[in-house]
């Protein structure tokens, strides 16, 4: 049987409400973390910073950023849907089949991968927050990785603990000589950066 496709209206739908339910998470995680970083080195150093300078290019990535990862998760989610739409047609099974199917564990719309969406996401919008203020301070150079140091720290991110690199370095040499850009290193990735401050 022919593929029957969602029409294009639905998936405009569906990323606009996506955009509108994670943008404001995503922005206000990001302008927090800058908050708190600028506050940090204010007190650290005594060198006041422009606000209004961080504000802006955190509200300028929360935007690219969630445009970018929107389309990502519409992209993976309508792949799912069409398959999982297609197997349900030829099967000729009830309908509950089909929404048991797209919101079961690992399916788009299962509980826990909105959790690991979220965690992850928010992750890298503290990171990001930081990165803005660590930048526009011009007393910041280098940034170092923590990790929760304790039993479930994974093999990605053990061997970063207490790594450190240029502010502007592209990633840190992480496991199997893989580089890893910062955290999230992977979904629900607990690691965080410090910034190391000039003398």
């Amino acid at each position: 049987m022919r593929r029957k496709a969602i029409p294009e209206p639905f998936w405009d739908s569906e990323t606009e409400l996506l955009f509108r339910v994670l943008f404001p998470e995503i922005s206000a995680a990001v302008k927090a973390a800058a908050k708190t970083a600028g506050e940090e080195l204010e007190f650290a150093t005594g060198i006041a910073l422009d606000w209004g300078m961080i504000n802006s290019q955190a509200l300028d990535w929360a935007k690219v950023y969630t445009y970018e990862k929107v389309h990502d998760i519409t992209a993976t989610t309508r792949d799912f849907i069409s398959k999982e739409l297609q197997t349900w047609i030829q099967s000729g099974a009830p309908l509950q089949d089909l929404m048991a199917a797209l919101s079961a564990e690992g399916g788009p719309y299962g509980e826990y991968r909105a959790f690991m969406i979220a965690t992850t996401e928010v992750t890298r919008a503290y990171t990001e927050g930081n990165l803005d203020a660590w930048r526009i301070s011009g007393v910041v150079s280098g940034k170092q990785w923590f990790t929760a140091e304790d039993d479930i720290v994974c093999d990605i991110c053990g061997p970063l603990d207490g790594s450190t690199i240029g502010l502007d370095e592209e990633g840190y040499k992480g496991y199997l000589d893989e580089m890893v850009g910062g955290p999230p290193a992977h979904v629900n990735c607990r690691c965080w950066l410090q910034p190391v401050v000039e003398k």
